[in-house]
């Protein structure tokens, strides 16, 4: 009992920060500094926040604070599905259209490192074809 009890409190401390980091993420953006937001919502992705991870996808997708880069939004937006945001299935397939199969391949990959790198979980190749027919109805 007493085990679990730290467990939980230890997990509680550890999603502070994470939760800081998004909160001033989305302050910064609605603010339109897509530079700070971009800090404090990769800071907070990295530390396994899906909505974070969704969100810089889309400064990727548009642009905002960092260059647009169509592959590096689908990788982000990946994790954040893989992380339990299923809402974003759409918004994934919507860019699987705008892609090559090998920028596809590269985002999986890009995914992949991602993962590694900050100990996120990871299950490639990303959405199946049922996956990506569900999304588009």
């Amino acid at each position: 009992m007493r085990y679990r009890l730290a467990a939980v409190i230890l997990a509680t401390a550890l999603s502070f920060p994470a939760l800081a980091d998004f909160e001033a993420g989305l302050t910064a953006y609605r603010a339109n500094d897509f530079g700070t937001a971009y800090q404090a919502f990769h800071q907070a992705a990295i530390h396994g926040d899906e909505t974070a991870q969704f969100n810089i996808g889309v400064m990727y997708y548009r642009g905002h604070g960092v260059a647009k880069d169509l592959v590096k939004a689908y990788s982000w937006i990946e994790l954040s599905i893989q992380r339990g945001n299923l809402a974003n299935i759409r918004a994934l397939s919507a860019l699987t259209v705008k892609l090559s199969p090998s920028q596809i391949q590269a985002a999986h990959e890009l995914s992949a490192d991602l993962a590694r790198e900050h100990g996120l979980r990871y299950e490639p190749p990303g959405l199946t074809e049922e996956q990506i027919a569900i999304a588009s109805r």
